[in-house]
């Protein structure tokens, strides 16, 4: 176990005396101070932990948020900023990760975000910026969150949140070829991931759209298939005949009433680790190391994810003479910029460009 002296050191100060330790948090400090200590069993009911935790690199600031996001103590503030989030209408996506933003700013300096000042915020964007090396689209979900924070929930006067402004890099997003889709699709074994994967690909669906899809999304007769995407919003998109058949014979073997790629259940026998259906859709997280995986297995290299199918869709789309409109449609983007950027990957484009440029320069 982990001697008194430890735990004082990581509690020196006078407001972390006061805290009181559930069993799941000295379960943690015991891991971060003694990484070889080997317990068997962990304690019931431990609330999840954020992938977006894991994040801070330098110093003790990666436990300190652990600690953070593992207590169970509910404070009245937390419970209305929470609340406005709700209010507010953002997605449950969104307001977990602007409480998470949140928490990480308070176990950074280890104090309530209504004792903090404005010195305080600027030195700890600066810390995010110059020490961690976040990424800008990272930064603007951290400035988001505290500006709402700052206006709505506890409205407080912050000079530098009017200041601080995170400018998006433009970069051209990684597109597969169709053979090596076809190739690293080949290459997933697990018929019920394949054929999400398939799904993706051919309507081009995010991971979350693609997991949720229902029975009663598919529009048989017309070939449509209802999306519920960002903002929840609805489009139809059409659906192959063939991925309609492979989707038809991968529900026969689940035969779940409402979802089309539920959850395994996961057995302790070796011989049938995953069999069955939840009542819940498969993870995206399993769903991108399934095509990690495959990626592997296929050979290819590259920098690519799950959200590199739907590029790889509006790209093929477009190389088949598909107008931009209709494929802005077809993935639900509200602006016609957000799809222009796949002209920049298609390499009939860029041919029929190339030619042209010769032609103009042939006289010289």
């Amino acid at each position: 176990m982990v001697s008194d002296d430890k735990i004082t050191d990581y509690f020196s100060d006078q407001n972390w005396q006061k805290l009181k330790i559930n069993v799941f948090s000295l379960y943690t400090i015991n891991r971060m101070v003694e990484p070889k200590l080997k317990i068997r069993k962990k304690p019931m009911n431990t609330p999840k932990v954020s992938s977006r935790c894991i994040k801070i690199k330098p110093d003790d600031h990666q436990k300190l948020q652990k600690l953070q996001k593992l207590r169970e103590a509910q404070t009245p503030l937390r419970q209305k900023f929470i609340d406005d989030l709700k209010f507010h209408h953002f997605s449950p996506i969104t307001r977990e990760k602007y409480l998470d933003e949140v928490l990480r700013l308070a176990a950074h300096y280890w104090k309530p975000p209504i004792a903090l000042s404005d010195e305080q915020l600027r030195a700890y964007f600066n810390y995010l910026e110059n020490c961690c090396d976040y990424s800008p689209s990272t930064m603007g979900i951290t400035h988001a969150a505290l500006s709402f924070f700052y206006n709505c929930s506890y409205p407080r006067e912050m000079p530098f949140l009017r200041i601080y402004r995170s400018r998006k890099t433009f970069s051209i997003p990684e597109v597969l070829s169709r053979e090596q889709v076809f190739e690293i699709l080949a290459n997933v074994h697990d018929e019920r991931y394949r054929v999400c994967l398939i799904l993706m690909y051919s309507c081009g669906l995010r991971a979350s759209e693609a997991v949720k899809v229902e029975c009663s999304d598919i529009i048989t007769h017309s070939s449509l298939l209802r999306v519920l995407g960002k903002g929840n919003k609805y489009r139809n998109v059409p659906i192959s005949q063939r991925v309609l058949e492979l989707m038809r014979e991968m529900w026969k073997t689940h035969r779940h009433p409402v979802l089309i790629f539920p959850a395994y259940y996961i057995g302790r026998r070796s011989q049938n680790k995953r069999c069955g259906a939840r009542n819940k859709p498969i993870s995206t997280s399993t769903l991108g190391i399934c095509f990690k995986s495959a990626m592997k297995a296929a050979g290819y290299n590259g920098n690519a994810s799950l959200h590199t199918l739907r590029h790889s869709y509006a790209t093929h789309l477009l190389e088949s003479g598909v107008p931009l409109f209709t494929v802005k449609s077809y993935l639900g983007h509200r602006n016609i910029n957000s799809t222009m950027i796949y002209t920049h990957c298609t390499a009939k484009m860029r041919q029929d460009s190339t030619g042209a440029i010769d032609a103009l320069t042939q006289d010289f």
